[in-house]
């Protein structure tokens, strides 16, 4: 009986620039800081509307530095989003994925799956 593997590649979003494959999982736990000013800002606060569809020039975000950082993050979303062929997944940090925002989001057609500590293999 012939054996069949699945091979997994994992990569950072610079290392499958101009490739295609099948399915991207992209974790949405990036700080985005600049390092002049002191701000930061977690890629969610800086994507979040665009992921539900609430589209808005960046250019008319007033705060500089938010528009800068909010380019910065689009450019990486788009890198990893517009590689996969079949299959897109965002994982987002508990503790930045409101009711509202699961909500909009299950509004604008992504799919929830809630994972569970004991299916991921985590042992306390």
């Amino acid at each position: 009986m012939e054996s069949i593997k699945d091979e997994f590649y994992v990569g950072t979003i610079h290392s499958v620039k101009g490739e295609t494959h099948r399915s991207t999982l992209l974790l949405l736990n990036s700080v985005f800081e600049d390092f002049s000013s002191g701000n930061s800002y977690n890629i969610v606060e800086l994507i979040r509307e665009y992921l539900v569809g609430n589209y808005q020039e960046p250019y008319l975000i007033t705060d500089g530095i938010k528009q800068s950082e909010t380019y910065k993050a689009l450019k990486l979303a788009y890198v990893a989003l517009s590689r996969p062929s079949h299959l897109i997944t965002i994982g987002i940090p508990k503790d930045l994925a409101d009711k509202e925002f699961l909500v909009d989001l299950c509004n604008f057609g992504w799919v929830r799956y809630q994972l569970e500590k004991e299916s991921i293999g985590i042992i306390n």
